[in-house]
């Protein structure tokens, strides 16, 4: 039986930043700023009073670069990206057990499941990763129950390790 669903889906400013911090801190490399961050503020607080003046703003450069910069940076990245035309309307899916079809205006692109590399659960939105790096974004706000049905049919096409989103958790937020 072919299930198929419909679902508008538009992406704001509010679901990029979501985007790109859960990205982020999901990686090594995001954790790592953090941690850094915080050893440099730990390390210039210590070092006020026991060094150079010179050393101690060093520091808390180093603090800022690694644990503030990157988040404003990426929020900045979401505000300038939000305003591409790509953004600004709704993308339409069909999903079914076939292919997923998107849609904006006059262009139209069927995606196989076999091009999906993983599925997540961000806690406010679902990530549909073609990649490591590239994905759509599908708003729960606009998808409704429709999430539910989504992920029923990604079980059914694609690996289990490949979808990775805790249903009871989205049940919460969609109902």
């Amino acid at each position: 039986m072919d299930k198929t669903i419909e679902f508008d889906s538009q992406v704001t400013k509010k679901d990029l930043i979501d985007f790109k911090l859960y990205h982020n801190f999901h990686s090594f490399n995001g954790w790592f700023g953090v941690v850094a961050g915080i050893v440099f503020l730990v390390f210039g607080i210590i070092s006020i009073g026991n060094t150079t003046i010179t050393y101690t703003l060093m520091l808390f450069l180093f603090a800022v670069m690694f644990g503030i910069y990157p988040i404003i940076n990426m929020m900045l990245a979401a505000r300038k990206q939000s305003k591409l035309e790509v953004f600004t309307k709704p993308m339409h899916y069909v999903v079914s057990t076939d292919k997923i079809t998107l849609s904006q205006g006059e262009l139209t692109e069927d995606l196989s499941w076999d091009n999906i590399y993983k599925i997540k659960f961000s806690g406010r939105n679902l990530l549909v990763y073609i990649n490591t790096s590239r994905a759509n974004i599908l708003t729960l706000e606009t998808m409704g129950t429709n999430a539910l049905n989504f992920v029923d049919i990604a079980k059914e096409k694609l690996k289990p390790f490949q979808v990775k989103v805790n249903k009871q958790k989205l049940e919460k937020v969609v109902k």
